[in-house]
């Protein structure tokens, strides 16, 4: 990271110009990386100053006046800007002329030669008609230089979307269809009933499940709208702000769980009661762990910036807020280079996950099949379930067949119950595709609202103009 050096005639009205360049290039860049000599620490060696100031810089500006080209015929011990220019030019330093309204650019052999390659260079006018825009060209003149600072940067991440793991949601689906299964068979058992009767009671108590969880998707579908905004309020909020809205929330929950352990502690033996505290403390361990992990997350959320942007709605409606809120807290004040930077890098990441969520939005039935679903655990959980429920029925069919009198029933009952199954898992997978589909689609609808109230503060039109005086 170098520095922006500052070379110009001290004596003349020309110096309040200079001074004001200086000054919006610190304001621009940061004071530590631009010197003029009006910065020299008093008392100390100044010759050495300068030499170490021009040794640290990446960019010399070079000041012209009226009368700069005379300056250099006039009999010095040592010319400095002579000295400083001659210099940048033989380390290979970025020189840019600025024209002091009214200069002319000067000849090459109008000027020592050891400076003269200062007059082949392509030079910037400061004028006082332009003066804001003029001074916006020399920034931009100097952040395409090497003493433009180092300024992290958002960038979009497609792989910080964290999907939930399909695998996962599958065993999770065939515990659940096990776990029913299981209670079914054991309930069967307890009443005397045949074994194969038994596997055919559980398959149906998954069917039952299977269609439980289908409705479950049709129910999330309908009221994704009303979900949306819900958690859309939640999430462009910081955590603490959320805490304090929904804190009595959190009381009568918390309330209620305790009260509903202090009951049921009440009516066990002391030996249960013992049990109860044993998994009680391992569950809040455990809770707290959770709650710890996922306080962290939302804290590098609230905190972190430039933001980590992905897919995910909690990190791009977070980063989208507070970008707004960065750029509308104090409007009058210009922006230094790396906020302008940094906006500009949040604003284009924020688009490159619009585009990601267009993608998604608009991938065929197959491409969703193979895909990752990051919005629909339930449509993976029905399809755990399926080959659960298939497995009880041909249970019911294996130990049923030799033992009942009627064969023809029992297929047609096992039948049943498979294709059901079958029926109701494709369904669901139907129903999560669309649902799937429309609410990536909202999602863009509201990118692309965050992306019209975002530009026009993000790539403001015109330079911020000071106050008349």
């Amino acid at each position: 990271m170098g520095k922006v050096f500052v070379s110009y005639r001290r004596r003349g009205a020309h110096a309040l110009a200079v001074a004001g360049l200086a000054a919006r290039l610190a304001q621009h860049l940061g004071r530590d990386r631009v010197f003029i000599d009006t910065r020299l620490v008093p008392g100390g060696q100044y010759p050495d100053e300068l030499e170490s100031e021009l040794a640290e810089s990446d960019v010399v500006i070079a000041a012209i006046h009226d009368g700069w080209v005379a300056e250099f015929a006039v009999k010095r011990r040592l010319d400095w800007v002579r000295h400083e220019l001659a210099t940048a030019l033989r380390q290979g330093k970025t020189v840019i002329p600025v024209l002091l309204e009214p200069a002319a650019q000067p000849g090459y052999d109008q000027v020592p030669a050891d400076v003269a390659r200062v007059t082949l260079l392509s030079s910037t006018p400061l004028r006082l008609a332009h003066y804001e825009s003029d001074l916006a060209t020399l920034v931009a003149a100097v952040e395409r230089t090497p003493a433009a600072p180092d300024v992290p940067l958002a960038v979009a991440d497609p792989a910080g979307d964290e999907p939930r793991p399909r695998r996962r949601l599958m065993l999770l689906g065939a515990f659940l269809g096990t776990a029913l299964g299981g209670l079914a068979l054991f309930s069967a058992t307890a009443l005397g009933r045949p074994v194969w009767q038994t596997f055919m009671i559980a398959a149906y108590a998954t069917v039952l499940m299977t269609a439980a969880l289908t409705v479950t998707i049709v129910l999330v579908a309908w009221a994704g709208p009303w979900l949306d905004r819900g958690t859309r309020r939640v999430q462009e909020h910081s955590f603490a702000a959320t805490f304090n809205d929904l804190w009595p929330l959190y009381a009568v929950l918390l309330l209620g769980i305790v009260a509903a352990w202090v009951s049921v502690l009440v009516t066990l033996s002391r030996a249960g009661a013992v049990i109860q505290v044993l998994l009680t403390g391992v569950a809040a361990i455990g809770v707290g762990w959770l709650f710890q992990r996922e306080l962290r997350r939302i804290s590098r959320v609230d905190t972190a910036w430039p933001p980590r942007i992905t897919p995910d709605s909690r990190t791009w409606r977070r980063a989208a807020t507070r970008l707004h809120e960065l750029l509308t807290a104090d409007s009058r004040t210009p922006r230094d280079f790396a906020r302008q930077r940094q906006a500009e890098s949040v604003h284009r990441a924020l688009l490159d996950v619009r585009t990601i969520l267009v993608q998604r939005a608009n991938r065929t039935w197959r491409q969703w099949l193979r895909g990752s679903r990051h919005d629909d655990p339930l449509s993976d959980t029905v399809m755990g379930v399926l080959p659960i429920t298939l497995s009880l029925a041909i249970a019911a069919l294996t130990t049923g067949l030799p033992h009942t009198g009627a064969p023809l029933r029992l297929t047609l009952a096992a039948t049943a119950a498979a294709l059901a199954a079958m029926v109701i898992a494709a369904a669901a997978l139907r129903l999560g595709f669309l649902s799937d589909r429309r609410a990536g689609r909202r999602l863009v609808t509201e990118l692309s609202d965050w992306d019209k109230r975002l530009r026009p503060l993000v790539h403001l039109d015109a330079p911020v103009t000071p106050r008349q005086r």
